[in-house]
Protein backbone atom coordinates (compact mmCIF):
# COMPACT_ATOMS: atom_id res chain seq x y z
CA UNK A 1 0.00 0.00 0.00
CA UNK A 2 1.26 3.20 -0.74
CA UNK A 3 0.44 6.77 1.12
CA UNK A 4 1.38 10.14 0.24
CA UNK A 5 2.71 12.73 2.83
CA UNK A 6 1.83 16.53 2.13
CA UNK A 7 3.83 19.02 3.51
CA UNK A 8 5.63 21.56 3.44
CA UNK A 9 9.30 21.90 2.39
CA UNK A 10 10.51 23.03 5.83
CA UNK A 11 9.04 20.27 7.65
CA UNK A 12 10.66 17.58 5.44
CA UNK A 13 12.22 15.84 8.65
CA UNK A 14 8.57 15.31 9.61
CA UNK A 15 7.64 13.42 6.66
CA UNK A 16 10.94 11.47 6.70
CA UNK A 17 10.82 10.72 10.29
CA UNK A 18 6.56 9.37 9.61
CA UNK A 19 7.79 7.88 6.47
CA UNK A 20 10.84 5.57 8.07
CA UNK A 21 8.61 4.80 10.87
CA UNK A 22 5.35 3.49 9.25
CA UNK A 23 7.55 1.70 6.64
CA UNK A 24 9.55 -0.63 9.32
CA UNK A 25 5.99 -1.02 11.87
CA UNK A 26 4.84 -2.52 8.16
CA UNK A 27 7.74 -4.39 7.63
CA UNK A 28 7.96 -2.35 3.86
CA UNK A 29 4.31 -3.07 3.39
CA UNK A 30 3.58 0.36 3.16
CA UNK A 31 5.38 3.26 0.83
CA UNK A 32 5.14 6.69 1.92
CA UNK A 33 6.08 8.96 -0.65
CA UNK A 34 6.84 12.63 0.09
CA UNK A 35 7.81 15.06 -2.64
CA UNK A 36 11.11 16.47 -0.92
CA UNK A 37 12.60 13.09 -0.03
CA UNK A 38 16.13 13.35 -1.29
CA UNK A 39 16.45 9.36 -1.94
CA UNK A 40 16.81 8.93 -5.68
CA UNK A 41 13.77 6.30 -5.56
CA UNK A 42 11.68 8.67 -3.62
CA UNK A 43 10.61 12.47 -4.20
CA UNK A 44 10.50 14.55 -7.40
CA UNK A 45 11.90 14.07 -10.82
CA UNK A 46 12.60 16.48 -13.42
CA UNK A 47 9.49 17.55 -15.40
CA UNK A 48 5.82 19.10 -14.84
CA UNK A 49 5.65 18.66 -10.78
CA UNK A 50 2.24 19.39 -10.50
CA UNK A 51 1.43 15.98 -12.97
CA UNK A 52 3.91 14.25 -10.53
CA UNK A 53 2.04 15.11 -7.67
CA UNK A 54 -0.97 14.32 -8.61
CA UNK A 55 0.05 11.21 -9.60
CA UNK A 56 1.16 9.93 -6.55
CA UNK A 57 -1.93 11.64 -4.74
CA UNK A 58 -3.92 8.92 -7.22
CA UNK A 59 -1.95 6.30 -6.48
CA UNK A 60 -2.47 6.59 -2.55
CA UNK A 61 -4.67 4.87 -0.73
CA UNK A 62 -3.89 7.73 2.35
CA UNK A 63 -3.24 11.38 2.15
CA UNK A 64 -1.38 12.50 5.76
CA UNK A 65 -1.45 16.28 5.81
CA UNK A 66 1.44 17.48 8.14
CA UNK A 67 0.61 19.77 10.08
CA UNK A 68 2.48 22.62 12.27
CA UNK A 69 1.84 26.18 13.46
CA UNK A 70 3.67 27.19 10.91
CA UNK A 71 1.59 25.01 8.18
CA UNK A 72 -1.40 25.13 9.62
CA UNK A 73 -3.86 26.64 6.47
CA UNK A 74 -1.21 26.81 4.27
CA UNK A 75 -2.79 26.83 0.66
CA UNK A 76 -0.86 24.37 -1.41
CA UNK A 77 -1.17 21.46 2.16
CA UNK A 78 -4.88 22.51 2.32
CA UNK A 79 -4.97 21.81 -1.60
CA UNK A 80 -3.83 18.41 -1.70
CA UNK A 81 -6.15 17.46 1.54
CA UNK A 82 -9.13 18.94 -1.02
CA UNK A 83 -7.51 16.41 -4.06
CA UNK A 84 -8.50 13.01 -1.36
CA UNK A 85 -11.61 15.03 -0.66
CA UNK A 86 -12.24 15.29 -4.13
CA UNK A 87 -11.62 11.26 -4.56
CA UNK A 88 -14.15 10.47 -1.60
CA UNK A 89 -10.77 9.93 0.15
CA UNK A 90 -10.66 11.08 3.87
CA UNK A 91 -7.16 13.16 4.11
CA UNK A 92 -5.56 12.31 7.63
CA UNK A 93 -4.59 15.49 9.46
CA UNK A 94 -1.17 14.68 11.62
CA UNK A 95 -0.54 17.52 13.75
CA UNK A 96 2.61 18.27 15.25
CA UNK A 97 2.96 21.11 18.29
CA UNK A 98 -0.58 22.08 17.87
CA UNK A 99 -3.30 21.16 19.54
CA UNK A 100 -6.13 19.28 17.06
CA UNK A 101 -8.93 21.56 17.76
CA UNK A 102 -6.72 24.62 16.23
CA UNK A 103 -6.38 22.63 13.19
CA UNK A 104 -7.64 25.20 10.39
CA UNK A 105 -11.23 24.93 9.34
CA UNK A 106 -10.59 23.27 6.25
CA UNK A 107 -9.64 19.95 8.52
CA UNK A 108 -12.52 20.36 10.54
CA UNK A 109 -14.45 17.18 9.53
CA UNK A 110 -11.46 15.05 9.41
CA UNK A 111 -10.27 13.14 12.63
CA UNK A 112 -6.95 14.42 12.96
CA UNK A 113 -4.00 12.67 15.28
CA UNK A 114 -1.02 14.33 17.49
CA UNK A 115 2.49 13.46 15.83
CA UNK A 116 4.35 14.19 18.93
CA UNK A 117 2.15 12.34 21.16
CA UNK A 118 3.28 8.12 21.67
CA UNK A 119 -0.36 6.94 21.67
CA UNK A 120 -1.79 8.88 18.85
CA UNK A 121 0.54 7.92 16.69
CA UNK A 122 0.17 4.54 17.39
CA UNK A 123 -3.50 5.00 16.78
CA UNK A 124 -2.49 6.38 13.57
CA UNK A 125 -0.29 4.08 12.52
CA UNK A 126 -2.56 1.07 13.52
CA UNK A 127 -5.55 2.66 11.20
CA UNK A 128 -3.01 2.14 8.31
CA UNK A 129 -1.83 -1.14 8.64
CA UNK A 130 -6.06 -1.97 9.15
CA UNK A 131 -6.45 -0.50 5.56
CA UNK A 132 -3.20 -2.28 4.30
CA UNK A 133 -3.99 -5.55 5.57
CA UNK A 134 -8.03 -5.41 6.46
CA UNK A 135 -7.32 -6.55 9.92
CA UNK A 136 -7.75 -4.80 13.12
CA UNK A 137 -4.23 -4.21 15.50
CA UNK A 138 -4.36 -5.29 19.15
CA UNK A 139 -2.98 -3.44 21.68
CA UNK A 140 -0.55 -5.65 22.21
CA UNK A 141 1.10 -5.75 19.30
CA UNK A 142 0.81 -1.95 19.77
CA UNK A 143 2.62 -1.52 22.87
CA UNK A 144 5.66 -3.35 21.07
CA UNK A 145 6.31 -0.84 18.88
CA UNK A 146 7.20 1.42 21.98
CA UNK A 147 10.61 2.02 20.93
CA UNK A 148 10.65 2.36 17.32
CA UNK A 149 7.71 5.08 18.37
CA UNK A 150 10.41 6.52 21.20
CA UNK A 151 13.05 6.38 18.60
CA UNK A 152 10.89 8.48 16.09
CA UNK A 153 9.67 11.19 18.79
CA UNK A 154 13.05 11.93 19.23
CA UNK A 155 13.78 13.42 16.14
CA UNK A 156 10.19 14.90 16.43
CA UNK A 157 11.84 16.66 19.96
CA UNK A 158 14.48 18.27 17.65
CA UNK A 159 12.49 19.46 15.14
CA UNK A 160 9.81 20.98 17.54
CA UNK A 161 12.77 24.30 18.64
CA UNK A 162 13.50 24.35 14.31
CA UNK A 163 9.37 24.90 13.85
CA UNK A 164 9.27 27.71 16.49
CA UNK A 165 12.12 28.98 15.44
CA UNK A 166 10.72 29.59 12.24
CA UNK A 167 7.02 30.27 13.66
CA UNK A 168 7.78 32.54 16.46
CA UNK A 169 11.37 34.21 16.65
CA UNK A 170 11.06 35.84 13.67
CA UNK A 171 9.09 38.98 12.54
CA UNK A 172 6.32 37.96 15.26
CA UNK A 173 9.02 39.61 17.90
CA UNK A 174 11.06 41.88 15.79
CA UNK A 175 10.05 44.19 13.39
CA UNK A 176 12.90 43.92 10.91
CA UNK A 177 11.82 47.31 9.30
CA UNK A 178 11.48 49.16 12.58
CA UNK A 179 14.66 47.92 13.54
CA UNK A 180 16.89 48.96 10.09
CA UNK A 181 16.08 52.59 11.31
CA UNK A 182 18.33 52.47 14.38
CA UNK A 183 21.31 50.59 12.21
CA UNK A 184 24.27 52.00 10.50
CA UNK A 185 24.31 55.21 13.25
CA UNK A 186 26.58 55.95 16.01
CA UNK A 187 24.66 56.05 19.18
CA UNK A 188 25.76 57.39 22.58
CA UNK A 189 25.03 56.16 25.62
CA UNK A 190 24.74 57.40 29.12
CA UNK A 191 23.97 54.57 31.58
CA UNK A 192 23.06 55.53 35.10
CA UNK A 193 22.85 53.86 38.72
CA UNK A 194 20.20 54.18 40.95
CA UNK A 195 21.72 54.29 44.65
CA UNK A 196 19.56 52.32 47.65
CA UNK A 197 19.01 55.75 48.93
CA UNK A 198 17.50 57.13 45.73
CA UNK A 199 20.30 59.49 44.73
CA UNK A 200 21.41 58.47 41.22
CA UNK A 201 24.99 58.72 39.11
CA UNK A 202 26.48 58.20 36.28
CA UNK A 203 27.76 54.11 35.85
CA UNK A 204 29.54 54.74 32.41
CA UNK A 205 29.89 56.41 28.93
CA UNK A 206 30.25 54.75 25.76
CA UNK A 207 29.83 54.48 22.35
CA UNK A 208 27.62 51.70 20.12
CA UNK A 209 27.84 50.80 16.93
CA UNK A 210 24.31 49.10 15.69
CA UNK A 211 23.28 46.70 12.84
CA UNK A 212 20.55 44.25 11.99
CA UNK A 213 19.59 40.76 10.79
CA UNK A 214 15.82 40.19 9.72
CA UNK A 215 15.86 38.47 13.59
CA UNK A 216 18.11 40.66 15.27
CA UNK A 217 19.45 44.06 16.54
CA UNK A 218 22.87 43.70 17.30
CA UNK A 219 24.97 46.73 19.47
CA UNK A 220 28.29 46.77 20.27
CA UNK A 221 29.78 49.32 23.22
CA UNK A 222 33.27 50.75 23.83
CA UNK A 223 33.53 52.56 27.14
CA UNK A 224 36.24 53.92 29.29
CA UNK A 225 36.73 50.35 30.81
CA UNK A 226 38.29 49.12 27.48
CA UNK A 227 36.48 46.35 26.34
CA UNK A 228 34.07 45.93 23.97
CA UNK A 229 31.26 44.15 25.00
CA UNK A 230 27.71 42.58 22.64
CA UNK A 231 24.31 43.65 23.30
CA UNK A 232 21.42 41.68 21.26
CA UNK A 233 17.82 41.38 21.41
CA UNK A 234 14.35 42.92 19.62
CA UNK A 235 12.96 45.75 18.27
CA UNK A 236 8.98 46.03 18.16
CA UNK A 237 6.68 47.60 15.54
CA UNK A 238 6.38 50.43 17.73
CA UNK A 239 10.31 51.03 18.12
CA UNK A 240 10.54 49.36 21.89
CA UNK A 241 13.87 47.69 22.34
CA UNK A 242 14.66 44.50 24.85
CA UNK A 243 18.68 44.21 24.68
CA UNK A 244 20.50 40.90 26.57
CA UNK A 245 24.61 42.05 26.98
CA UNK A 246 27.24 40.29 27.88
CA UNK A 247 31.12 40.90 27.91
CA UNK A 248 33.73 40.03 25.55
CA UNK A 249 36.19 37.33 27.05
CA UNK A 250 36.16 35.99 30.35
CA UNK A 251 34.81 39.01 31.98
CA UNK A 252 31.14 37.52 33.20
CA UNK A 253 29.30 40.85 32.88
CA UNK A 254 25.85 40.26 31.81
CA UNK A 255 22.43 41.78 32.41
CA UNK A 256 19.26 42.91 30.29
CA UNK A 257 18.13 46.85 28.88
CA UNK A 258 14.85 48.09 27.98
CA UNK A 259 14.18 51.03 25.94
CA UNK A 260 11.62 53.14 24.09
CA UNK A 261 11.47 55.79 21.74
CA UNK A 262 12.14 59.34 23.35
CA UNK A 263 11.36 61.71 20.88
CA UNK A 264 9.89 62.25 17.60
CA UNK A 265 12.34 62.28 15.36
CA UNK A 266 14.00 58.40 16.42
CA UNK A 267 17.05 59.78 17.68
CA UNK A 268 16.75 59.06 21.42
CA UNK A 269 16.10 56.06 23.30
CA UNK A 270 15.85 55.81 26.68
CA UNK A 271 14.91 53.17 29.82
CA UNK A 272 16.26 50.86 32.47
CA UNK A 273 18.61 48.46 32.35
CA UNK A 274 19.99 45.68 35.44
CA UNK A 275 22.56 43.26 35.72
CA UNK A 276 25.88 41.86 37.12
CA UNK A 277 28.44 43.99 36.66
CA UNK A 278 31.47 46.24 38.13
CA UNK A 279 32.77 50.04 37.37
CA UNK A 280 36.13 48.39 37.07
CA UNK A 281 36.82 45.35 35.56
CA UNK A 282 39.42 44.45 37.59
CA UNK A 283 36.55 44.29 40.50
CA UNK A 284 36.75 40.10 41.66
CA UNK A 285 33.30 40.05 42.74
CA UNK A 286 30.46 41.22 40.74
CA UNK A 287 27.08 42.88 41.80
CA UNK A 288 23.54 43.50 40.65
CA UNK A 289 23.16 47.15 39.60
CA UNK A 290 20.17 48.85 38.00
CA UNK A 291 19.60 52.53 36.60
CA UNK A 292 18.92 54.03 33.78
CA UNK A 293 19.85 54.60 30.36
CA UNK A 294 19.61 57.22 27.16
CA UNK A 295 21.07 56.29 23.52
CA UNK A 296 21.29 59.42 21.24
CA UNK A 297 22.56 60.40 17.94
CA UNK A 298 23.99 63.35 18.93
CA UNK A 299 26.32 63.26 22.01
CA UNK A 300 25.49 66.31 23.74
CA UNK A 301 22.00 65.47 24.01
CA UNK A 302 23.11 62.00 25.45
CA UNK A 303 25.51 63.76 28.03
CA UNK A 304 22.78 66.48 29.43
CA UNK A 305 19.72 64.06 28.76
CA UNK A 306 16.78 64.78 32.12
CA UNK A 307 15.43 61.44 32.59
CA UNK A 308 12.88 63.10 35.24
CA UNK A 309 11.80 65.86 32.29
CA UNK A 310 10.60 62.95 30.38
CA UNK A 311 7.07 63.02 28.59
Amino acid sequence: MKIFLSHIYEERNLADAFKNLIEKLSEGQIKAWYSSDPRPSGGMELGDWRKQIKKEMEKSKAIIAIITPESNGVTWVAWESGFALGRNMEPIPLAYFLQIEKLHSVYGDQTGFDGDDLTSVSKLCAKLLEISDGRAIREAEMKSWGTDIEDYLKIVRKEERLTFSRSLFHDHFHNAERAGQIENKKWYAVWTQVNEDGTEEVFETDTLSCWTTDTRLRMVGEGAKGKPYPMEGVVSANGHVALSYWSEGNTPICGTVLMEPADLDGEVMSGTWSGYTEKSLKAKNLRYYSGRVVMALDKKIAENWKFDEEK
